[in-house]
């Protein structure tokens, strides 16, 4: 299942019916997720924690090669767009982090069902 971003609604559309995933705690690993093959669902947003005080937390959204959004030291990330893969890469000595995944079906997120 795949998706064109231009046949979806904003995803910060509040009517767009969605649910968060259990907070996932991270630390020196990095955490990758297809929610499209893990869950059948399509990412709609993620607020991630860098709880580390040291290093950058590295955030990617829809491939591994993807640009990369860091998390400063002891900070947060929100991300309000549509996605099927995210990719979490703390750093591999002190790194711990918090990812939690709001997710909707991607029949409702549409434009024209």
């Amino acid at each position: 299942m795949s998706f064109d971003v231009q046949t979806l609604r904003s995803a910060s559309d509040d009517l767009i019916p969605s649910f968060l995933r259990t907070p996932e705690n991270g630390t020196t690993t990095a955490i990758r997720h297809n929610t499209i093959y893990e869950f059948g669902l399509i990412g709609k947003g993620a607020r991630i924690i860098n709880n580390d005080s040291l290093n950058n937390l590295d955030v990617r959204l829809h491939n591994p090669n993807a640009t990369i959004m860091i998390v400063p030291p002891s900070s947060e990330l929100v991300v309000s767009e549509w996605f099927a893969e995210i990719h979490c890469e703390p750093d591999g000595t002190t790194g711990a982090f918090q990812l939690t995944l709001e997710l909707a079906d991607l029949r409702e997120a549409r434009k024209f069902r």
